[in-house]
């Protein structure tokens, strides 16, 4: 497989597990980062290579693409996948790999940002200040999975959302242990709305919540006074 084919299905297995909240989603998301970094990174220039280390025909040259056609680059997907992935699990470590990307291609993306969307949208994503959602309530809990709907229902597309049930508690822990520490109020389902890594008061159902987004959402547009 090649970089691209990573990137994305990175980039798919977040999503799904966004979708569904199984922890084993984001397990498999670890696992291909880690495999990722592994065969494709260039530890001299910083990003990565298209192809990977475990080809076994000769090549010439290495290449490294960040243009963003018809379908975004590797680099581009993986910068934004592994942005996502750190702000899900607490490591930081996929962050600095996903500004190496940046750095390796900002001469790049300046002289032609409009050839650049999809890493613009991944240096966007890395600018605005991170916001999780993390819901913990017992499984099979109605309200709970009503708060999940409310989170994902809404375009916030610099926040991460994680579901938390004492049957995903167990392996939530070993890929994202602040997340699994969170727990329900009083056995009632809650959720919890980071922002630059603080968390507000917890809020317990669905309605709640919806205020608390709607809160989080107005206080993230700039503001327009002294503007002309």
């Amino acid at each position: 497989a090649y970089l691209d084919d990573y990137a994305f299905l990175l980039w798919g297995t977040l999503e799904l597990y966004e979708a569904t909240f199984t922890a084993r989603h984001l397990e498999t998301a670890v696992r291909l980062a880690r495999d990722l970094d592994r065969l494709f990174r260039d530890e001299a220039g910083g990003g990565y290579f298209f192809t990977g280390t475990d080809r076994d025909e000769a090549l010439l040259a290495r290449t490294k693409e960040a243009y963003d056609g018809a379908l975004p680059s590797g680099n581009s997907m993986a910068a934004l996948g592994l942005l996502r992935l750190a702000r899900m699990t607490g490591d930081t470590s996929w962050e600095e790999r996903a500004r190496s990307v940046f750095r390796a291609f900002s001469g790049t993306v300046r002289s032609i940002p409009s050839a650049h969307t999809q890493m613009l949208s991944a240096l966007d994503f890395s600018l605005r200040p991170p916001r999780e959602i993390v819901i913990a309530s017992a499984d099979g809990d109605a309200e709970g999975a009503a708060m999940a709907r409310e989170a994902a229902r809404r375009f916030q597309p610099e926040t991460v959302v994680l579901w938390i049930r004492p049957s995903e508690a167990e392996m939530l822990r070993e890929f994202s242990p602040l997340a699994a520490e969170h727990r329900p109020v009083k056995g009632t389902a809650t959720a919890y709305v980071c922002e630059n890594f603080a968390c507000r008061a917890p809020v317990t159902g669905r309605d709640a919540l919806a205020r608390a987004l709607d809160d989080a959402a107005r206080r993230s547009v700039p503001s327009r006074e002294g503007s002309s």
